[in-house]
Order: structure tokens, then sequence, then C-alpha cells
């Protein structure tokens, strides 16, 4: 299922990566915990500062660490809100990496800060419970 996510955004601005970890609002669920099943996971966030491609922006989502879905450099994500703003930021896919438990969403075009995301992606449940 779902574990508790850390949200984080990377991006190489000089010498050394920056995180940013100002998430006025961040929060994800599941559609469905049943083993073996697929499951739609929401996640709608929001940050403080804006997200830039200009310095290599990425949004980075751990702890889904467990899933039976294979690592992927395009899952199809689902823009919830505002549909045509997060598809122009984020695009349509991300980068699932079974292994680490991560999502990652680069950013194609700025975001505004305090403005909430919504996307949804679906991942298969282990077959059991761990």
């Amino acid at each position: 299922g779902v574990a508790a996510g850390r949200f984080g955004a990377l991006w190489a601005g000089g010498l050394e990566p920056m995180t940013v970890a100002g998430f006025p609002v961040a929060t994800a669920s599941q559609t469905n915990p049943s083993p073996g099943e697929d499951t739609v996971i929401t996640v709608t966030f929001s940050t403080f500062s804006p997200l830039l491609p200009a310095e290599n922006a990425t949004l980075v989502l751990s702890g889904l660490l467990g899933f039976d879905s294979p690592t992927t450099g395009a899952l199809p994500l689902s823009s919830l809100s505002p549909p045509a703003s997060f598809a122009a930021s984020f695009g349509d896919t991300g980068e699932f990496d079974a292994e680490g438990g991560t999502l990652t969403l680069s950013v194609a075009a700025p975001t505004p800060p305090l403005a909430n995301h919504t996307f949804s992606f679906s991942l298969r449940n282990p077959s059991s419970v761990r």
C-alpha cells in the first residue's frame, strides 16, 4: 500500500543540488489496498516556491516500496486538477523506480507557488501482505 512518502523537489542551480522541503500541501491516497490488485494513487501538492525547468527541477515522491509494478521510464499520469497546467508543467508520464520506491516527475514548465496540483497513477499492490 501507500507508505507515508516524503515529498521533495531537487534542482541543480549551481555547484550543488538544492532540496526544497517547503510543501504547504502534500497528501497521497489510494483506492484499493487489496493484495495483488491494481490501485490508483492520487497525490495533491503545492510548493512555497515555483519549480523551474531552467533549473532542471524534478519532483520526487518516495515511499512507494513493495508494489508489484515494474520499473518504467513512462508511468502514465492522469492530471486531475488543474489538468491543463499540470500536464504542461509535468507532462503525462513519470519515471517509476520499483526497487527504490520512487516516482520522479520532470518539470517542463514553471509552476506557480501555492497552486495545488493533483494527479494520479496506477500501481499493482503486492500479491501478499508483507
